[in-house]
């Protein structure tokens, strides 16, 4: 990862110039964004680091989330 820096309006005043004017100093760079879905192999990832019983609690704390919110018991009655 690259490491900026900013220098304050203060330290700039040994008359080097603007940040802007350096090599490297650029403070936005363009982000690759990727697209798609992820796949298995992360949440294969995801259960090894949490274990069997974080599994369980996860998924039961999930359905049980769903339950209380209603939607399982729309999405079986139609």
């Amino acid at each position: 990862m690259k490491q900026l820096s900013v220098q304050s309006d203060q330290d700039n005043k040994d008359g080097e110039g603007d940040a802007k004017d350096k090599p490297g100093a650029t403070l936005i760079e363009k982000e690759a964004a990727e697209t798609g879905s992820v796949g298995w192999n992360v949440y294969r990832y995801y259960m090894r680091a949490v274990g069997i019983p974080g599994v369980v609690t996860i998924v039961t704390m999930q359905v049980l989330y769903q339950v209380r919110k209603g939607t399982i018991y729309l999405s079986i009655g139609t």
